[in-house]
């Protein structure tokens, strides 16, 4: 029996399978078939090249000038960052005009294809993007004041006089009722809720600390999550307590059980001797800035009793550590060097560890 060779459709010429020795175009060969492929392959084409063009035209990006910022260093940060080509061109134009004495602080949306003439007109008007400032766990006052600068926001030198200690406005003008049973003097440290915030050019330090209150009350002293308040405890102690757990230890479980460790040495009188309550005091600039009356210091080690306030803001899961402290018969914990909480029953005990898996 012989091979059956497939045999070629009429429409199809041997030709077209050697294009070289045909005169004939494709097209002219099979008109029907090229027809057919531009319909299907021209919206691809035409999707292709919108897109490229949206890609390219318009991305914007974000570019700061932060307070202080002379036009000459403006200028250099534009060209190094690709807005600008020439420095001069940008520079001389400001400086005849004395447009150079409005250029405003802030964050800007920028894109590159934008003339020197735009962006100065946004510099001048102020006209700001909102910068997104994520609050993590642990910040204290301090680093949310640099986050705000980071983000060229020009508030954040009256934050930190809003929120930290001694402040003379501070109690007239934050009147959350959660903020009642603080000591005289006390700042608003611990009470900032840690959460990602987007903070416009315009609004006011006051506005943005309210607004880091509100969000606490919201989800700690609203939140129907939250356990009740201990009768023996105020709202200031928990928020210290939580401050303190939220620098020693890692997971919610270890906690609650050093949560209870800590109580439990508050109430025969014995010294917590924790570290973390030192390390805040000692931070660099921290000494200027936060004077504890009298004997009430951060000093966890030579004195009884929690010290003068919290030393960071917590979030909600050591907040609920510090109300729903896990009982046990402990005296001592530890963190070994893989940060493993390492719990002892007596001081020799503890000493041991200690040499064991710190030393």
């Amino acid at each position: 029996m012989g091979i059956i060779h497939p045999s070629i459709p009429p429409a199809v010429s041997p030709n077209f399978l050697n294009l070289e020795d045909s005169p004939q175009t494709m097209f002219e060969l099979h008109p029907k078939i090229c027809t057919m492929c531009f319909r299907i392959l021209a919206p691809i084409i035409i999707f292709c090249c919108i897109t490229f063009q949206v890609y390219t035209v318009s991305t914007t990006s974000f570019f700061i000038i932060h307070k202080g910022d002379s036009v000459f260093q403006i200028a250099r940060n534009l060209k190094s960052e690709g807005y600008i080509k020439s420095r001069f061109t940008f520079v001389t134009p400001l400086l005849f005009t004395g447009k150079y004495k409005r250029l405003q602080a802030g964050r800007y949306a920028l894109s590159k294809d934008m003339t020197n003439k735009e962006m100065v007109s946004l510099f001048e008007e102020g006209t700001t993007a909102p910068v997104r400032i994520d609050i993590i766990p642990g910040m204290t006052i301090n680093d949310i004041s640099k986050l705000l600068s980071k983000g060229g926001l020009s508030q954040s030198e009256e934050f930190l006089k809003l929120a930290l200690p001694g402040s003379a406005e501070s109690p007239t003008k934050f009147t959350q009722k959660f903020l009642a049973n603080r000591p005289q003097g006390a700042g608003l440290e611990g009470y900032l809720y840690p959460d990602s915030y987007l903070v416009e050019s315009t609004e006011t330090a006051e506005g943005i600390v309210n607004r880091l209150l509100n969000s606490f009350d919201i989800h700690v002293m609203q939140s129907t999550s939250t356990p009740p308040l201990p009768k023996n405890r105020s709202m200031y102690e928990i928020v210290t307590m939580a401050s303190i757990l939220e620098k020693e230890v890692r997971t919610f479980e270890d906690k609650k059980k050093v949560a209870g460790i800590l109580w439990k040495r508050l109430e025969v009188g014995m010294p917590l001797q924790v570290d973390s309550t030192a390390m805040y005091f000692l931070q660099k600039n921290k000494t200027e800035l936060i004077v504890a009356p009298g004997d009430m210091t951060y000093n966890t080690y030579d004195r009884v009793g929690l010290p003068w306030g919290p030393i960071s803001n917590p979030s909600i899961e050591n907040i609920y550590a510090a109300m729903r402290p896990v009982e046990s018969d402990y005296w001592y914990f530890l963190s070994s060097r893989d940060g493993t909480t390492i719990y002892s029953r007596t001081l020799g005990e503890h000493l041991i560890n200690k040499a064991k898996f710190v030393d």
